[in-house]
């Protein structure tokens, strides 16, 4: 059976949320059955705030079996000029998220600022057993 590699685009916020609040914000994602590629991460300005220039914003990867450790993927820092509809992003990613793991947006440092932003992943599946993986069982 052959797969195609079809990549795509994960929202993790449904509406704008502000930079102005740091913590872990917006929704969380995990792959259900199949592990994936995390190839790149982007943040849209949706507001006509421009200066994001104190924004320091995380993509995590944390296991789902511990609540507090989280390791980071990638960092995108904010600019002075990131006014509406400007996009930050950072690509050339590559690291893979398992079931049984998820991916979380935390804002280190708020921007000054109460810019709305969206955030978004590309991901592209990664064809393999779920045998392969400890956290999947299979049921009867």
């Amino acid at each position: 059976m052959a797969y195609t590699h079809t990549q795509y685009q994960v929202q993790l916020t449904a509406t704008g949320i502000t930079a102005a609040s740091s913590g872990v914000v917006g929704n969380k994602w995990s792959p259900g059955f199949v592990p994936h590629v995390v190839r790149a991460f982007a943040l849209v300005n949706t507001s006509t705030l421009a200066n994001v220039s104190s924004l320091v914003a995380v993509l995590e990867r944390r296991s789902h079996a511990s609540a507090t450790t989280a390791t980071a993927i990638a960092t995108i820092n904010g600019t002075a000029t990131g006014g509406a509809g400007v996009v930050f992003y950072k690509s050339g990613l590559n690291a893979t998220i398992q079931p049984g793991e998820e991916l979380q947006y935390h804002i280190t440092t708020a921007a000054s600022v109460a810019a709305l932003h969206q955030v978004c992943v590309w991901v592209e599946p990664k064809w393999e057993e779920p045998g392969n993986n400890s956290n999947m069982k299979a049921t009867t």
